[in-house]
């Protein structure tokens, strides 16, 4: 039965959710552009300022696809790392004795404005060394599950690995109340715009 335990790391829902968020609020602020015709005008600065907003706003979307696609589902056997990507029907599967080296890292992402900086998020990175001179970092933002994944990967490069359940009182990673604020603001935003351009269309000519 030992052989057949596996940890299973699964897409971080946060994560998925800042990824439709930036492509729903982005697509909406472009589609409001081009149908109050700001490329359409007479005025150069109007048209110049249109494509600059776009461009912004698509680069923003460009991010947020980004985020969709490189969502992890992470896989730990007794034998093997299994990297799942399931927007990009990729899979990579490594071999628990190509691990090198196994380390955890501090992992932030933070906001700057008026010259000071705040936290947003605070967690730790899981840093995977190969004998092949190569590299992955897992982030406690990007799985669920993450402190059982960090626990035994630590473990991993050990001379007799099995993977053990652990469950304990240290935080792996602390999402910001101001994240919570910013991503709720970010979809009430959203929906509204949607909404006020369905009824802007179905509004007769």
């Amino acid at each position: 039965m030992q052989d057949d335990i596996k940890i299973i790391a699964n897409p971080s829902l946060f994560q998925v959710a800042i990824g439709l968020i930036a492509i729903l609020f982005s697509g909406s602020f472009v589609f409001m552009i081009y149908a109050g015709g700001g490329l359409n005008g007479n005025d150069d600065t109007i048209i110049l300022a249109s494509k600059i907003m776009i461009s912004l706003f698509c680069c923003f979307a460009l991010l947020g696809l980004y985020l969709l696609l490189v969502t992890k589902k992470i896989i730990l056997t007794n034998d093997q790392l299994i990297i799942r990507y399931p927007l990009l029907f990729k899979t990579k599967e490594i071999d628990i004795e190509e691990i090198k080296k196994v380390r955890i890292e501090k992992y932030n992402i933070k906001h700057s404005r008026n010259f000071s900086e705040n936290e947003i998020y605070t967690g730790t990175k899981i840093v995977i060394e190969f004998f092949e001179l190569k590299k992955i970092a897992i982030t406690s933002l990007e799985v669920s599950n993450y402190k059982n994944l960090a626990h035994n990967l630590k473990n991993s490069t050990n001379s007799y690995f099995r993977i053990r359940a652990y469950e304990g009182n240290k935080n792996y990673g602390e999402t910001k109340f101001i994240a919570y604020t910013w991503l709720v603001f970010c979809l009430l935003l959203t929906f509204g715009l949607i909404i006020a351009l369905i009824n802007k269309n179905m509004q007769p000519t």
